[in-house]
Parts: C-alpha cells; structure tokens; sequence
C-alpha cells in the first residue's frame, strides 16, 4: 500500500510521515529532515526541472512561462528569470507580476517564498527558508525546520545578498550588496550590512 500521491511532473509528493505529510510538519513549524525519503525523492525530481529550466533553448518566450507555472507555486505576468537559477522545492516559490531574478540566484523553499510584483534580485543572492536546531546533538540526522519569506513590491535586493528563514522584508525597499538580512524590514527603507543596519528612509522624490 501506497500512502499518499506522488507527482513529478509539478514535483508534488506526498508521503504520510505519523500522520502527517512532509509539507504539513514543515508548516506546523515541527523539525523534519532534510534527508528523508521524501526529500532525496523531491530531489530528483527538481533536478530534472532545473536541467530543463536552466538547459533548454524555447522556441518562445511563453513556453518558458508556461513550464516555469507548472513547477513553481505561481509565476505571475512578464517574469525574467536568468539562468542558471537553484531551489530545492519550487510549488513553495510564488512570483509576481514582473518579477526579475538575474543569474545564481538560489532560494531554498522548503517553506514559501513570496516575492512582490515588480521586485528585482541580483546575482548571487540566497534566500533561505531552513534553519537547524543550535545545539549539535539535535542537529544530528539533518534535523531541520523553516520558516516562510515573504518581499514586497518594488524590492531591490542587491548582489551576494542572503536572505534568512522567517524574514519578511517591506515594499519599496533596497538592500545594498553583500548584505546579511537576519530581520524583518520596514518598506521604504534602504538597508545595507551583515548584519543590515538602517540606511536612510525612500521619499517620494527619491531618484
């Protein structure tokens, strides 16, 4: 007997783990690993849709769209995303209108990442859902747990910048390269620092 449904094609899967499937303990907030049979699994299928994603010449711009929807959690008008691009799950990624990611770009969406319409993240940035537990005996076994990002519009996040687990970052703001977010940011804000530090507020007549 088989519990629960496996779909590669939009890399869904679902294994019934105490009751409970992979996706509801992670969003219960309850420590899951990142090796289990459900993750190394899901793993290959996104490896598959990397390789296409990343590897493939479309012979429009709409076919890329359309593939792109049926493996992320939402994709929405006129995205630009460069290649080669990284993430561990893709249904927990959801992208708004006139999204643009540039090239290195790795989010590890073990729980949602959200990301505003018209916002822009530069190369080399990381956004991470997954964080571990402090002391190293209960890290053992690749206990994990995550928590959900969330970036509103007209973000710019600049290069080399990593994102952490459960930070939600406002409208309009900018966070300036190389910077380490470990915390919630106000929109209209510039931010810059590992870890960031409040630049400057953005007025209406900013450049």
């Amino acid at each position: 007997m088989q519990d629960g449904n496996h779909e590669t094609g939009g890399i869904r899967m679902a294994r019934l783990i105490n009751g409970m499937t992979e996706d509801q303990i992670i969003e219960s907030g309850k420590t899951f690993s990142v090796n289990s049979s459900e993750a190394q699994a899901r793993r290959v299928a996104v490896k598959k849709a990397l390789d296409t994603i990343n590897n493939t010449t479309w012979e429009t711009p709409d076919q890329r769209v359309d593939y792109l929807r049926s493996v992320l959690g939402a994709v929405g008008e006129s995205p630009c995303i460069l290649e080669p691009v990284s993430f561990v799950a893709g249904r927990n990624l959801f992208l708004g209108d006139e999204v643009f990611i540039n090239s290195n770009v790795t989010f590890i969406d073990a729980a949602p990442i959200r990301i505003g319409d018209h916002s822009m993240i530069a190369p080399g940035c990381v956004l991470t859902t997954v964080d571990h537990p402090k002391s190293p005996a209960k890290r053992r076994g690749f206990t994990s747990f995550a928590a959900p990002i969330t970036i509103g519009r007209d973000v710019w996040i600049g290069a080399n910048c990593t994102v952490f687990p459960g930070v939600t970052i406002g409208d309009n703001v900018i966070v300036g390269a190389n910077s380490v977010v470990n915390r919630d940011v106000p929109s209209n804000s510039v931010v810059a620092g590992a870890p960031i530090r409040h630049i400057r507020n953005i007025d209406d007549d900013t450049e």
